[in-house]
């Protein structure tokens, strides 16, 4: 079982695409757990190593900052990812204009989020892949 703390970090490769067309550069957004208050969460978010913005989370969100509450469990997958193969359980919410998808593994880390929008140019898509961890996962 991970057991998260202060100075615990993790870094996402962060992607646009445009009816499938990458929009601009990789990005690296990178969330270092600042505080544990109970369930409440504050991070320090930044992307590229710019400036820090405060985040606040919970326990229960994917890494502490990704709320799938709202969603409803599809199935479950074996996926992989940088650290190998993980087995996820595969969350969901569709309103037609609008969706989410995450896929979270054990310990309730959130190694995917895809969010997608309709928008007049096409489908309008953000892809955040977990790739680096001081945690041990």
């Amino acid at each position: 079982m991970v057991s998260l703390a202060v100075g615990n970090w993790f870094a996402y490769q962060y992607t646009v695409a445009v009816s499938g067309h990458p929009q601009g550069e990789v990005a690296i957004e990178r969330y270092v757990i600042k505080a544990i208050d109970g369930d409440k969460v504050t991070l320090a978010r930044d992307i590229n190593n710019g400036t820090p913005e405060t985040v606040e989370g919970n326990l229960a969100f994917g890494t502490c900052v990704f709320d799938y509450s709202k969603l409803e469990k599809r199935g479950s997958d074996n996926m992989k990812t940088s650290f190998g193969s993980m087995y996820v359980t595969i969350y969901e919410n569709d309103s037609g204009d609008e969706g989410q998808r995450i896929f979270i593994g054990k310990d309730n880390i959130a190694f995917r989020i895809i969010n997608t929008r309709r928008t007049d140019n096409g489908l309008y898509t953000e892809t955040r892949e977990l790739c680096w961890s001081d945690v041990k996962l």
